[in-house]
């Protein structure tokens, strides 16, 4: 009887340590998943918006839908905590004619 004890309470503790491990790697690899998806949203902001600039500053007017997206991305760009390159690029385009 003991040794059927001793079974199940080895049992029982085997499970929980690999219940503990496999929770402990997951953990790990969500948080590193969450990291490069946010690198991977900084990345696509920063994209978006650059090209953006870059086209109103190259056809040197902008519609007001363009303005609209162009604050719109401008907003979610520094939300995300980026740079002053794109401030001044955004700082440029606002100084161009609304056609």
């Amino acid at each position: 009887m003991e040794f059927i004890n001793i079974a199940i309470k080895a049992i029982v503790t085997a499970t929980a340590g690999g219940v503990f491990t496999a929770t402990v790697v997951w953990i790990k690899n969500q948080r590193t998943k969450g990291r490069i998806q946010d690198r991977a949203l900084k990345a696509l902001s920063h994209d978006s918006f650059f090209r953006m600039c870059r086209y109103i500053l190259a056809k040197g007017s902008m519609s007001e839908d363009e303005l609209e997206n162009l604050n719109y991305l401008h907003d979610t760009y520094k939300g995300l905590g980026m740079n002053g390159t794109g401030d001044e690029l955004y700082r440029r385009c606002l100084e161009l004619p609304i056609k």
